[in-house]
């Protein structure tokens, strides 16, 4: 191998670098978010995002609203990218609701072909957000997971049961007068697949509420009124670790 520095005397071209870009288009109950990655060398990295909350949730959207505010959250995202650069390849982020037994719904599929279509996308795959963080912790911890994740925003709160690192069940509820652990509490007497829930709640939520959120949860009677063996240990992620598990489902589709 010849040293750069005589490439340099020599005249020889350097060897370019490849660099690649994926925007991870994620569609929450609340808000949409476009968070775009930079491949260079093997190494992922996040290099531009954008977000707006939702006027409604997400399934009350028509096809039109859509469209607009991700059309705006993309030129958001690509805002600090060079002008030369469009990124179309696109992995979405999507709730559980949207799929079932890893294959998208009929409404799902149609709303997503408008997206690729309209806004002229690639789509390379999907991620449910949910999947990622769970596989994201199990990753972490070394060994699969059983825990309650509860994605909660303005306006509606989603919880999963989590059993080895896959979704047992999920369910939507709106928040109204009922405080959030109230909410999750009454999502929870809905599930069946237990006799005994895991005792670990993990809350991420796309508002500034989160610590917040978490105190309130601590501090609720959780053995009360459910089959919890013990108080459960309340677990929050920040908006940094959300990205990351969506990055290394982004990865994952990127090889």
């Amino acid at each position: 191998m010849i040293p750069s520095f005589l490439k340099f005397l020599l005249g020889l071209p350097k060897r370019s670098k490849k660099i690649s870009h994926i925007l991870a288009l994620i569609l929450r109950k609340d808000l949409i978010k476009g968070a775009i990655y930079e491949e260079l060398d093997g190494k992922v990295t996040l290099v531009g995002k954008g977000i707006e909350e939702l006027p409604k949730l997400l399934d009350e959207l028509t096809v039109e609203e859509l469209l607009e505010i991700c059309d705006r959250v993309i030129v958001a995202a690509e805002e600090k990218l060079p002008p030369n650069i469009q990124v179309s390849r696109t992995v979405f982020g999507i709730t559980s609701e949207w799929q079932h037994s890893g294959k998208l719904t009929k409404d799902a599929l149609e709303k997503l072909k408008r997206l690729k279509t309209d806004l002229e996308l690639t789509p390379l795959g999907f991620v449910v957000t949910t999947d990622a963080i769970s596989h994201m912790l199990s990753r972490e911890d070394g060994a699969p997971i059983n825990a309650i994740i509860a994605e909660f925003g303005k306006k509606a709160v989603t919880v999963s049961l989590i059993r080895a690192t896959r979704i047992a069940e999920t369910k939507t509820d709106i928040l109204g007068e009922d405080s959030l652990p109230q909410s999750i509490e009454k999502i929870l007497k809905g599930f069946t697949s237990f006799e005994v829930l895991p005792s670990r709640i993990i809350l991420f939520d796309g508002t500034e509420n989160l610590e917040e959120a978490k105190q309130e949860c601590i501090a609720f009677p959780w053995t009360k009124n459910l089959p919890f063996l013990h108080a459960p240990r309340i677990q929050s992620l920040s908006e940094d670790l959300n990205e990351k598990a969506i990055m290394l489902g982004v990865a994952s589709e990127m090889g």
